[in-house]
């Protein structure tokens, strides 16, 4: 999913949207000469489905009909079939409470091309959408395709070549009649497979959030259950270390509404993390709380750490920094990236403070839900 241009408008269409929908009548957006001089179309249309306004670059974007007027419906205002009908199933399905959302549109037979953010507003007397349409940047050329898949076929091979080793050992039977070195074997296969299975769903999944952004924004969950059902599944591995995990957050916090899809990713990377890269003994805090309607989730290790120079680059697809290679840590590379993408494209940020062998604290700030 491409996010450029989102964050460079999003204040001011937050401040635009307060004073647009400050006024009772439709015909008195006094705002329209603002909207009008954005170089981003926006569009706005009542929970009815009826378009009330839009400005000059929405004509273009959303190919626009030459004879539409205010008041009409949607569908006899853009021409856009696609764009209609998802942002017709976002007002079936009320998923407008659940904002800011964002959702792709093709422009003709291209690839998708204009990225869209919908912001609701409601007064006492009417309910309305404004919806921001971004043009996506151009498709990454060649040379950095070729880098993307040249830095996964490097991280998979490492595994690969590993599990076609002790296949190899194996197939000689070599260690046929002693069962220890066949379930010793056996184990190393199994873990090698587990990465490259890692390896391959990060990455699917990075992929479907980069270019398949989810409608289904109406699934939220309170984040205290989803930090509450994770804390129980990593208790084997926490406990075998002798880590102990803390739960901090406050009761606002807790039931604080997060798309679960986001909830259940971004715990699940950053208490892995925090229990994978920690020493024996060690401790894990999770901690929350709510300020000016954003949730600070934050999880605390005393770990490892990172180097000052790998911290700028912790974000960044399938990176490992030197002291994690050391210490021969397996894991795909993708976990931050991952958190970073789904809390961005939320309108939300992550923060990360380290310390080397004093521990990681990584801090997301993620947009009510509701």
């Amino acid at each position: 999913m491409v996010t450029e241009g989102i964050n460079l408008f999003q204040i001011r269409v937050v401040v635009l949207r307060k004073s647009i929908f400050q006024s009772k009548e439709q015909s008195r957006f006094c705002t329209a000469s603002v909207l009008d001089g954005l170089p981003d179309g926006v569009i706005i249309v009542t929970i009815q489905g009826v378009a009330a306004y839009w400005n000059s670059a929405a004509v273009q974007v959303l190919e626009i009909r030459e004879d539409a007027s205010f008041g009409q419906k949607i569908g006899d205002v853009v021409v856009n079939e696609s764009f209609v009908t998802q942002l017709t199933q976002i007002l079936n399905k009320r998923q407008y409470l659940v904002f800011p959302l964002s959702f792709e549109v093709a422009i003709g037979s291209c690839r998708p091309a204009v990225y869209n953010t919908v912001y609701y507003s409601k007064t006492e007397t009417d309910e309305h959408l404004l919806v921001v349409t971004h043009r996506q940047v151009p498709p990454a050329s060649k040379h950095t395709v070729s880098e993307v898949v040249t830095s996964l076929a490097h991280q998979l091979r490492a595994p690969l070549s590993a599990t076609e080793c002790w296949l190899n050992v194996l197939a000689t039977g070599e260690a046929f009649g002693n069962i220890e070195t066949i379930r010793e074997r056996l184990g190393r296969l199994k873990k090698r497979t587990h990465l490259l299975l890692s390896l391959v769903d990060d990455t699917l999944f990075l992929h479907q959030v980069q270019n398949e952004p989810s409608l289904d924004v109406c699934d939220c969950i309170p984040v205290g259950e989803t930090v509450d059902a994770l804390i129980d599944h990593f208790s084997i591995v926490s406990n075998e270390r002798n880590i102990t995990v803390l739960n901090e957050m406050d009761a606002e916090s807790k039931n604080f509404q997060m798309v679960r899809r986001d909830a259940e990713k971004i715990i699940t990377v950053l208490l892995d993390n925090a229990i994978k890269y920690n020493r024996e003994h060690g401790l894990v805090t999770i901690s929350g709380f709510v300020q000016a309607n954003k949730l600070c989730l934050s999880v605390q290790d005393t770990g490892i750490g990172i180097e000052p120079e790998a911290v700028p680059h912790v974000f960044s697809q399938y990176f490992r920094s030197d002291q994690v290679k050391q210490k021969k840590i397996k894991g795909s590379g993708l976990g931050l990236s991952i958190v970073k993408q789904l809390v961005e494209s939320k309108g939300g940020s992550v923060e990360i403070n380290s310390a080397l062998e004093r521990g990681t604290k990584i801090s997301i700030w993620y947009p009510n839900s509701l």
